[in-house]
């Protein structure tokens, strides 16, 4: 569920499967857990990702990671469809990382 809060957007996510890793790191997750993402524009040309991981099934406190993005204007985004989660696949289908 998503809802503007004055110039930030809040995203908030629960329900994620068990089943699916939240890093490549391999941490767990429960039934508990809540992602809370705030995204905004810091300055011009600079948008900010606070993602924080609320699960207290699996953690004693709620941790938070803050990523920055710069507009590079010579960027083009590619459309990605998300095929339960499958992110090695190229644009041909075929797998990147065999």
């Amino acid at each position: 569920m998503g809802h503007w809060d004055g110039d930030t957007l809040v995203v908030d996510t629960v329900g994620v499967r068990d089943d699916v890793l939240i890093d490549q790191s391999g941490l767990p997750v429960s039934d508990a857990q809540r992602i809370t993402e705030r995204i905004y524009l810091k300055e011009p040309g600079i948008l900010v990702a606070e993602v924080t991981v609320n699960d207290p099934k699996v953690f004693e406190t709620p941790w938070t990671q803050v990523r920055r993005y710069r507009y590079r204007p010579e960027l083009r985004l590619q459309e990605f469809v998300c095929a339960e989660n499958n992110r090695n696949v190229g644009s041909n289908g075929e797998p990147v990382f065999p």
